[in-house]
């Protein structure tokens, strides 16, 4: 199975259309993504808040039950690189919305 169908099962159990995995350059990323909320409606912006907070509260047994569940589909190389990077965007999202205020009003449950 090739990297993309490996990220396919992986985000069609986590109900998304869409699921990459790409570089990230943290402080640079993160004022960018400031600078494009501040231009959205505040409908918008609450909607990314909820959806950030969610992934954020995911809890790492709840990405191993999820992973574990697809695990005979993928080899072992994909599945850790896929449970390496979702573990790695959860974090990120954490600490770089944080220390920035991205989000001052987001709750977080660690």
């Amino acid at each position: 199975m090739g990297k993309i169908n490996g990220l396919t099962v992986v985000a069609c159990k986590f109900h998304s259309n869409h699921l990459f995995v790409v570089k990230f350059h943290p402080t640079e990323e993160a004022k960018k993504f400031q600078r494009y909320l501040d231009k959205l409606a505040i409908i918008d912006t609450n909607l990314i808040k909820k959806l950030l907070n969610r992934f954020v509260s995911i809890t790492n047994e709840q990405f191993d039950s999820c992973i574990t569940e697809i695990h005979d589909l993928l080899s072992s190389s994909q599945y850790n690189r896929i449970h390496n990077v979702l573990y790695r965007q959860r974090n990120i999202t954490r600490n770089y919305t944080k220390p920035l205020e991205i989000f001052k009003n987001l709750i977080y449950f660690y």
